[in-house]
C-alpha cells in the first residue's frame, strides 16, 4: 500500500512539472507537514467547514485553464450548498474529508482533486494499523479481480482473478458508485479506476474501514467464498511481481511491450529500451505491441524517449499549450500577465527521431483502454496524429487534450490540501473537442466479454489476430 502512495505522489510531482520544471516552491509540494501538528484531533466549527468549501470552489473555478468545458458550474454550486446543510456540527479533518471529497466527482477532470488526509493516513500506517491489502482491477465487463495472487503463513491463499462480489456486505457494484464520487476523472467509470488503483486508502478516507473486512469472492472455476480479512494478517503477493515495464515475443515477429507506467527513471527506461529494441532487431521482431491499458501516466520525457524509435519524422507531443494564470504561477511580478488571463502558447518542441539503423523499422500498434490516462494518453495521440502506431481496444475514459500542470493549495481551516490543473495540452492535430481517444480498431464490447469467460486477457488475444492478420495480408 506505501508503494501505491508514493507512486500517487510522484505522479502528481510529474504533473505539477510538466511544462516547467521541478516542484520546489510550496504551491508544488505535494504532501507538507501540517503547521500545526494537533489540528488532526481539533474539531472543525460549522462555519469553519463552510468557509473552506467556498474557498476550495473559488480557487478552482479560479485556476482551472476551462473549467467550464469540463464541468457544470451550477451543478458544482448546487452539489456545495448540499453538503453545507448535511454539515451542523463540529467534525474532525478526516470526517470532514468524508463530506467535502465528494466535490471531487463534480469536477470531472483526473488532475483536479481534493487530496486524502495524508497526515492522519500516515499516523495510522505507523501504529499498525491494517488497510484492504489486496491490488485489483477493474475486468472489461466492469468486475472486480484480484490482480494477483495473495497468501497467509498458514497456507491460506486466494488467486488471481478471483471476482470480489462484495466487501462488508456491500455488493461491489453499489461501493464502486459510492467511491467514484470522492475520484478524480472525466468520467463515472474513469474515476473507478484510480480508485481502484488505490483502493485500500480509497476505503478508509472514503468510508473509514480498516483493520477488518468481510470479502465474498467467486474464485475461477470455484464456489463462492468469504474471507475475514483482518489486523495482524500478512497478505504476501505469491505471483509474479507487478513490474513497471517488460518486453518479451509473444509470438515469432511479434514483440509485446508492456507499459503500466510513466512514471520512470529515465536512464533506466531508456536503458531497457535500447535493450528491448536491440533485441527486437535480433528477433527479427516485425510488429509491435505496446500495451498501455494499465498506464494511468508520468514523465513524458519517458514518452518522448519512446517515441523517438517509432517515428521516421519529427513529431511533437502537442500543438498547443493553454495556461490560466494565477497569484502562484504568473511569474516574477506577474510579468506573464493578469491573474485570470488564459494565455494560448504553440507547442514547438519537435522531437526527432532516432537514426534509420536504431528506430524500429516495423508495425507499431498501441493498445489502449479506459485506464490508459494522462502522459499515456499524451503517447496516443501523437502516434495517432502523426502515424507512427495504430491505436487498438477500446476508447479512454480520459479526454485526448489533457490538463496538466497543477498547483496546490491548503483549505484556509481544515488544512486539507488540494490539487487544481492549470495547463491545457492539445493533441498535436490541433482539435479542441472534448472526446475520448478513440482507438484505429475498436474492439467489440460484447466480444470481449464473451471472450473473458474461457480467456483471461481477450483484448490482448484479438490485437494479436489483428496483427497476425495484417501481417498475412502484407506478404
Amino acid at each position: 500500500m506505501q508503494k501505491l502512495i508514493q507512486r500517487f505522489a510522484t505522479y502528481l510531482i510529474i504533473l505539477c512539472a510538466l511544462c516547467l520544471g521541478a516542484c520546489t516552491q510550496s504551491h508544488l509540494q505535494i504532501f507538507p507537514e501540517l503547521a500545526n501538528p494537533a489540528l488532526p484531533q481539533q474539531p472543525l466549527s460549522v462555519a469553519q467547514m463552510h468557509a473552506d468549501i467556498d474557498h476550495l470552489l473559488e480557487v478552482v473555478v479560479a485556476w482551472h485553464p476551462e473549467l467550464s468545458e469540463y464541468a457544470d458550474l451550477a451543478q458544482i454550486e448546487q452539489h456545495a450548498e448540499l453538503l453545507k446543510q448535511q454539515i451542523n456540527k463540529p467534525l474532525l479533518r478526516t470526517e470532514f474529508y468524508q463530506l467535502i471529497a465528494r466535490l471531487n466527482q463534480t469536477f470531472n477532470d483526473g488532475h483536479t482533486l481534493l487530496l486524502w488526509p495524508y497526515p492522519e493516513y500516515r499516523q495510522l500506517q505507523s501504529q499498525g494499523h491494517f488497510f484492504f491489502p489486496w491490488q485489483l482491477k477493474l475486468a472489461e465487463n466492469d468486475s472486480l479481480l484480484l490482480q494477483h495472487s495473495y497468501q497467509l503463513a498458514d497456507g491460506s491463499k486466494v488467486s488471481a482473478g478471483s471476482e470480489i462480489l462484495s466487501i462488508n456486505q456491500v455488493p461491489v457494484t453499489q461501493l464502486l458508485d459510492t467511491l467514484q464520487a470522492y475520484g478524480n476523472g472525466e468520467t463515472a467509470a474513469l474515476r473507478q479506476e484510480m480508485l481502484v488503483s488505490r483502493f485500500g486508502l480509497s476505503l478508509w478516507a472514503s468510508l473509514g474501514w480498516k483493520d477488518q473486512f468481510e470479502v465474498t469472492l467467486k474464485p475461477m472455476h470455484q464456489p463462492v467464498q468469504t474471507l475475514q480479512l483482518q489486523l495482524g494478517q500478512d497478505w504476501q503477493m505469491v505471483d509474479a511481481e507487478w513490474q513497471d515495464y517488460a518486453y518479451k515475443q509473444i509470438r515469432p515477429g511479434v514483440g509485446l511491450l508492456q507499459l503500466n507506467t510513466f512514471d520512470l527513471d529515465e536512464d533506466e527506461f531508456a536503458d531497457f529500451l535500447d535493450q528491448s529494441f536491440a533485441t527486437m532487431k535480433q528477433q527479427q521482431v516485425h510488429s509491435l505491441l505496446i500495451d498501455l491499458r494499465q498506464n494511468t501516466g508520468g514523465n513524458t520525457d519517458t514518452v518522448n524517449y519512446l517515441s523517438r524509435y517509432l517515428s521516421v519524422k519529427p513529431f511533437r507531443l502537442a500543438s498547443q499549450v493553454r495556461e490560466k494564470l494565477n497569484p502562484h504561477n504568473n511569474g516574477w511580478f506577474g510579468y506573464k500577465g493578469q491573474t485570470g488571463t488564459l494565455l494560448q502558447q504553440d507547442w514547438n518542441e519537435w522531437e526527432q527521431p532516432f537514426a534509420v539503423n536504431k528506430r524500429f523499422a516495423g508495425k507499431s500498434y498501441l493498445l489502449i483502454g479506459p485506464r490508459t490516462y494522462s502522459a499515456a494518453i499524451v503517447f496516443a495521440t501523437a502516434a495517432q496524429d502523426q502515424q507512427f502506431a495504430t491505436l487498438l481496444g477500446s476508447p479512454t475514459e480520459g479526454f485526448a487534450n489533457q490538463t496538466a500542470q497543477g498547483n496546490l493549495f491548503n483549505l484556509p481551516h481544515s488544512q486539507l490540501r488540494a490539487y487544481v490543473a492549470t495547463r491545457i495540452l492539445v493533441r498535436p492535430n490541433g482539435k479542441l473537442h472534448r472526446h475520448s481517444v478513440e482507438p484505429d480498431v475498436r474492439f467489440d464490447d460484447k466480444a470481449l466479454a464473451m471472450l473473458s469467460v474461457d480467456d483471461t486477457d481477450p483484448a490482448l488475444q484479438q490485437s494479436l489476430q489483428l496483427i497476425e492478420q495484417r501481417q498475412q495480408t502484407a506478404q
